[in-house]
């Protein structure tokens, strides 16, 4: 027996919500895929930024860091330096030394090491120069703990210095390397 249109009709129905519901499926799953790529997007937006700002915090700290010591390695070396011009006796130096603010320096080589090894050649050098400025100071103490205040340290004072232009030097260079990697940031 032939199949008229009214018992084609539930077939058609049967068919076109079927139809509707897989269309409404794939729609719901297309917008679902394309919110979940829109909130990976952001997410990953949003953790570069807290990525790029928390770097940031640490360069500016590091950069403060970097000053404040810098600052007390000069003055401590220009004390001793004093005591090679004859202007101040050792123990005048000594006390001084106790009585001046210590600086921690862990944080501000924690901070360089971990987080900006591109100016590791830099830091380096500043290193280099602090060792060499401390050999010059100790070599000038054994001299004077043999020899007494009599003994003449402008050539000891003379280097020193050099050392120190040079420590200033690549403490300039390290904070201008620092600026130029947070306008990069």
């Amino acid at each position: 027996m032939p199949l008229t249109v009214n018992d084609l009709i539930p077939f058609v129905v049967v068919g076109a919500a079927a139809v509707t519901a897989l269309s409404t499926i794939a729609g719901v799953r297309l917008a679902n895929q394309a919110a979940e790529r829109q909130l990976k997007l952001r997410l990953n937006h949003q953790d570069e930024k807290d990525h790029k700002e928390a770097l940031r915090v640490r360069l500016e700290e590091l950069y403060q860091l970097i000053d404040i010591w810098a600052g007390k390695v000069v003055i401590h070396h220009t004390t001793y330096r004093r005591v090679m011009d004859g202007l101040l006796t050792y123990n005048q130096a000594l006390d001084a030394a106790i009585e001046s603010e210590s600086f921690n320096s862990a944080r501000l080589f924690t901070l360089a090491d971990l987080y900006f090894p591109f100016c590791h050649d830099v830091l380096d050098r500043i290193k280099a120069s602090r060792d060499e400025m401390a050999d010059i100071q100790h070599s000038y103490k054994e001299l004077y703990r043999e020899n007494g205040p009599t003994i003449k340290g402008a050539k000891y004072s003379e280097v020193l210095t050099e050392k120190l232009i040079q420590f200033n030097s690549a403490i300039d260079q390290y904070k201008s390397s620092l600026s130029e990697y947070a306008r990069e940031v």
